[in-house]
């Protein structure tokens, strides 16, 4: 039986694809190992939690920039101080989150609606169906084609429908 992934983005409003913005490093950024992580920065992430604060300043009395709703969400990771990261949501807001709530797992959100197929081949059989703004866990991709898993259904997908997959200067 073919399943329906779903799913709005992070609670404030379903995602339109054109409000998605690829993450661009401004020009003669140096790709630097983190002294407070030891990981590169610029580097994905994604929410750990369900509700997540994004605030003005690495302080936990600063005033909140962004409440995440969506655990999962894929963010990147543009500067560290001791215990707080600076993000960058795939609208291209950057905010303040506390290093404790987010995951170093890959996952991308759909930009638009797709399907999960069985093999990397337009004629495979459908696993499920995804709808912009679904949140999707990725394990890598090759040539066009994302292998990707949501609510127990794993297969490929096309790497251009997804925020998350464009390599960062790091990678």
């Amino acid at each position: 039986m073919l399943a329906q992934i779903c799913g709005s983005a992070w609670g404030q409003s379903i995602p339109q694809p054109a409000s998605f913005a690829p993450y661009r490093p401004p020009a003669g950024i140096e790709i630097r190992i983190s002294e407070y992580s030891g990981q590169p920065v610029p580097r994905y992430a994604s929410l750990r939690y369900d509700k997540v604060n994004g605030r003005h300043n690495p302080d936990d009395k600063a005033a909140i920039d962004w409440t995440y709703t969506r655990r999962g969400l894929p963010v990147v990771v543009v500067r560290e101080s001791n215990e707080w990261w600076r993000i960058r949501d795939p609208e291209g807001s950057e905010t303040w989150i506390k290093s404790s709530q987010l995951a170093g797992n890959r996952t991308v959100v759909a930009t638009a609606a797709g399907s999960v197929l069985k093999k990397a081949d337009p004629g495979a059989p459908e696993q499920a169906t995804f709808v912009a703004g679904s949140v999707l866990q990725l394990k890598s991709c090759v040539d066009g084609w994302c292998q990707v898993e949501a609510e127990g259904r794993a297969g490929y997908a096309l790497e251009k429908l997804f925020w998350g997959v464009a390599a960062l200067p790091s990678e």
